[in-house]
């Protein structure tokens, strides 16, 4: 059973290059997106990176990498450009909704 959060997109932006995750790091991130599509029923799960991470049910966003500044600012002003529903929630490779 999925919880119904037809009203929440869930947006990720990871800004760092793919040089930068170990296998791990990539295999956390396919688990996670996975766990989120499984049982949570967003309107949309959207995945900014600089690669694909190849989860089906997942909007894959190309970027370039940015820096932990550019990262914040993009947050405060250009998050709202992924969301289109009431709520947002943001999430990180290290972190996800239980």
């Amino acid at each position: 059973m999925k919880l119904d959060l037809l009203n929440v997109t869930a947006v990720c932006l990871q800004g760092r290059q793919e040089e930068f995750y170990r296998r791990a790091d990539k295999e956390r991130l396919q688990r996670n997106l996975s766990y989120m599509v499984k049982f949570f029923n967003f309107k949309e799960i959207v995945f900014i990176n600089t690669f694909d991470i190849n989860v089906e049910g997942v909007t894959y966003v190309p970027t370039e990498p940015i820096s932990y500044m550019e990262y914040n600012k993009w947050c405060l002003h250009n998050m709202i450009n992924y969301v289109n529903t009431d709520f947002a929630l943001s999430f990180q490779d290290d972190g996800w909704p239980l």
